[in-house]
């Protein structure tokens, strides 16, 4: 048990809530959230090229790609970033290409170094998550190189599914927005995208720390850290189109900088979300090691 918190005994559900929520940010800054958010982004910077292919590759339905390539242009400019707009097509496409021609043709070489990197972006995700849950062991070389493949190779592709799946709704709530399917399909195209994000929160504070945590703590750090981010999305999006000058002053390379502040935010984000869930789990456990000795005060 991590001496993050100091629960009081036989703590009420909202009490701890209450708690947990007030303690969040000082044991983000005192486990070091913002480095650890600083090394992640660097990390995911490294591992993109190889978790994209992956996820391609993995996928199957990799036509579906450019329907998203189109989505993401169009998102990109009507907000001002035109230049962007264009270098996101040309990315996609060869990522699209490499994976479907060139996974085969592959060298060894190339292999290792995708897997070198992935291996280390999920091994510095393991850390951070540990850290931010006061763990102070981390797995066994076998066991996390197992977590590490597993999440490495069905995480990219339930986030790539999750995309087309989200896309594939939105198209068919529009092409029939005047029958009974459209009125139907109309709410849950708006919180889909909500779902899938606490989806893939809880699974990641859920499973990768190194220690059992609580369903509850791991769904509460999930839901406040989702809903945060979606709404920075929101929030970030508005900046873009407002601010006027990002494409002008950098060009075609206007995605590169706003590909690093939102990964850094991104992080930042998510892994208070683990800090809650830490902190959460530690006073939950706690307590009910304390209603149990209450119990049976001889034991």
């Amino acid at each position: 048990m991590s001496a993050m918190t100091s629960p009081r005994p036989n703590e009420g559900a909202i009490r701890r809530l209450t708690a947990s929520l007030l303690a969040t940010p000082r044991a983000f800054l005192r486990r070091l959230g913002l480095a650890w958010a600083a090394a992640l982004t660097y990390h995911s910077l490294l591992a993109l090229v190889p978790l994209t292919i992956i996820a391609f590759s993995l996928l199957g339905v990799l036509d579906e790609a450019i329907g998203f390539e189109t989505e993401l242009q169009d998102f990109l400019i009507a907000r001002g970033l035109p230049d962007a707009a264009a270098q996101v097509g040309e990315i996609v496409r060869d990522l699209v290409s490499r994976a479907r021609n060139d996974a085969g043709a592959m060298s060894a070489i190339g292999v290792g170094i995708l897997v070198i990197l992935s291996i280390s972006f999920f091994s510095a995700l393991e850390k951070a998550c540990n850290e931010l849950f006061g763990v102070t062991r981390g797995r066994r070389p076998l066991l996390r190189l197992r977590a590490l493949l597993t999440l490495g190779l069905f995480g990219p592709t339930l986030v790539g599914a999750s995309i087309f799946v989200t896309a594939a709704l939105q198209r068919f709530a529009i092409e029939r927005a005047e029958d009974v399917w459209g009125t139907v399909l109309g709410p849950v195209v708006i919180v889909s995208p909500l779902i899938v994000t606490w989806l893939a929160f809880y699974c990641i504070i859920a499973f990768v720390p190194h220690t059992r945590v609580s369903w509850g703590s791991a769904l509460l750090g999930a839901v406040i850290s989702g809903t945060v981010w979606e709404s920075a999305k929101w929030g970030f999006g508005l900046y873009v189109t407002h601010a006027g000058s990002i494409d002008a002053l950098y060009g075609p390379l206007a995605l590169l900088p706003l590909f690093i502040i939102w990964t850094h935010l991104t992080w930042i984000i998510f892994l208070v979300g683990v800090t809650l869930a830490g902190i959460h789990h530690d006073r939950k456990t706690n307590a009910a090691t304390d209603t149990d000795a209450a119990a049976d005060p001889g034991g």
